[in-house]
């Protein structure tokens, strides 16, 4: 792919008062050797460090991150230097979420907390059931790559389980 390709699903909104919004050029991505995502959606992007970390999620077969032959939907991690990129692959740790078992994991979010960055996610089965997974906290490691990590705070939520009400259709 040439360098400089923008994504077709991306864009940026920019403001001065966070009540009127501009749009402006999407952010750019470089590919490099690594497969284009198909079907990408844009979940999270935040500064950490001195470098943006963009997590972008795909649902659909993709060749560049098969695990046991699999096809890999999941959330992937891209990192450029300004908010508008270029965006590449984090190739010691593109693919940062997924799975084999259900249909897809989407949407990673990042939350500001005092001290930590907090992330979450949800998942779909492939009976399209819906599963929120527990708090991950947000942290670079050593080598500069994203990583969730589990957060202690979700000891707190542990205990007996709640019936949840399922509204009639």
């Amino acid at each position: 792919h040439p360098a400089g390709l923008t994504y077709r699903s991306t864009g940026m909104l920019e403001s001065d008062d966070g009540i009127h919004w501009r749009a402006i050029a999407p952010p750019v991505f470089e590919w490099g050797t690594t497969p284009e995502l198909g079907n990408v959606e844009v979940g999270a992007v935040r500064r950490f460090r001195d470098k943006y970390y963009l997590v972008a999620q795909t649902w659909g077969p993709y060749a560049g991150g098969s695990y046991l032959g699999a096809t890999a939907p999941g959330m992937y991690t891209f990192i450029g230097d300004t908010p508008r990129g270029p965006f590449r692959p984090d190739i010691g740790a593109y693919r940062l979420l997924g799975n084999t078992r259900t249909r897809s994991t989407h949407f990673v979010r990042f939350y500001e907390m005092p001290h930590e960055v907090l992330a979450n996610h949800f998942l779909f089965t492939r009976s399209l059931k819906a599963w929120l997974a527990p708090l991950k906290m947000a942290v670079v490691d050593d080598q500069g790559h994203l990583r969730l990590v589990y957060w202690q705070g979700n000891e707190a939520m542990k205990g007996k389980p709640l019936a949840v009400a399922t509204p009639a259709p």
